[in-house]
């Protein structure tokens, strides 16, 4: 059975406050999660503008987390945007662990997050 992870900001905090505490448990809940699914990983970040942007790869967590690169296809890069995004605060990161039962893992169309 899948995995899904959720961080929620509630009430006023820093910009700073909210992002480095919402990466670190978002990473740490993807990992703990990884038991629940290895086939793929996803994770979406929103803001209170209602922007979001999203990651997911047909691979484990861990493999997932530790690929740190330079483009918006590694989860660096996915941190990047996050830090790097000015126009609203962060709201929400939601993640997933997927154990296939339907749909290939390599297909990124069959995991989550899905729009």
């Amino acid at each position: 059975m899948c995995g899904i992870v959720g961080v929620l900001r509630f009430g006023d905090l820093s910009k700073q406050t909210t992002l480095s505490s919402a990466i670190y448990l978002g990473t740490n809940l993807l990992e703990i999660t990884e038991e629940r699914g290895k086939d793929a990983t996803g994770i979406t970040a929103v803001f209170d503008n209602g922007m979001f942007y999203g990651q997911k790869m047909g691979i484990n967590a861990k493999k997932f987390i530790a690929s740190f690169g330079k483009t918006e296809t590694d989860f660096n890069g996915f941190l990047t945007i996050l830090r790097e995004y000015k126009e609203a605060e962060l709201r929400t990161i939601i993640g997933h662990c997927r154990k296939k039962s339907v749909g290939e893992a390599y297909n990124n169309i069959n995991n989550h997050p899905i729009i």
